[in-house]
């Protein structure tokens, strides 16, 4: 079986864990001396997520430019770029099973050393429960501190794929800056039946955004005081 680039975790859970999840089964049942070529890298939550599905090291080709096999199986994308499909993320309910009812803690999907999208004062906003950075809590701890939340503060970005885990109803505050907030999480939310709100941040000075940043993509999440929506809700 031929997997494609895990190491970002949004589209790892979202779309390459389901897409490989979905057919590692049957086609171990079909042909059991099956192995994974995968060059997705070696994140914790790839590791995590594989050791779940019943992968062993023994089952896995090193990552390589060639490859030669009688068999190769390529899983097609069940849905388009960036977009999640309700057959993956019902996979994904039944895969990570969270069974934790709701609590009163907020939860903060936090950004601390990203490179991309840093947030401007996190430190003074997320003085209530953290979510641990992907790769450095686990999977199931990250959706157990999510799914026992009645409430998720996020800067956009791929912590949010954790809220596969929050139950319907669980109130979703995401905070972008104003020239980059797409829509990737939008069939995630619905399929949840969370209660989003998307909230402004300050934007970035126009001289900033040409002299330190490659594009929108990378531009701060600015939550100084007073300077914003965001920081007003906050």
């Amino acid at each position: 079986v031929a997997e494609l680039s895990g190491e970002m975790y949004f589209h790892w859970q979202l779309e390459l864990l389901p897409r490989l999840g979905r057919i590692w089964q049957a086609a171990i049942q079909r042909w059991p001396k099956l192995r994974l070529w995968h060059n997705g890298g070696e994140s914790p939550y790839v590791r995590e997520s594989l050791r779940r599905l019943g992968i062993t090291s023994n089952q896995l080709v090193p990552a390589c430019d060639h490859l030669q096999a009688t068999t190769l199986l390529v899983p097609s994308f069940a849905a388009h770029f960036g977009r999640s499909s309700t057959a993956n993320l019902q996979w994904l309910e039944q895969f990570w099973a969270t069974p934790e009812q709701p609590g009163q803690n907020s939860v903060w999907l936090g950004r601390e050393g990203a490179a991309r999208r840093a947030v401007l004062e996190e430190t003074q906003h997320r003085q209530t429960c953290c979510v641990g950075l992907p790769g450095h809590g686990s999977v199931s701890e990250q959706l157990h501190q999510v799914a026992a939340s009645h409430r998720v503060i996020s800067p956009h970005g791929a912590a949010m794929a954790n809220l596969i885990a929050a139950h319907p109803g669980t109130e979703i505050l995401e905070l972008v800056n104003p020239a980059y907030q797409p829509v990737y999480f939008n069939d995630l939310i619905k399929h949840r039946q969370l209660r989003h709100r998307r909230l402004e941040a300050a934007t970035t000075p126009l001289p900033l955004q040409e002299l330190l940043y490659e594009g929108p993509l990378s531009f701060p999440i600015d939550l100084r005081p007073g300077a914003s929506p965001a920081a007003e809700a906050l």
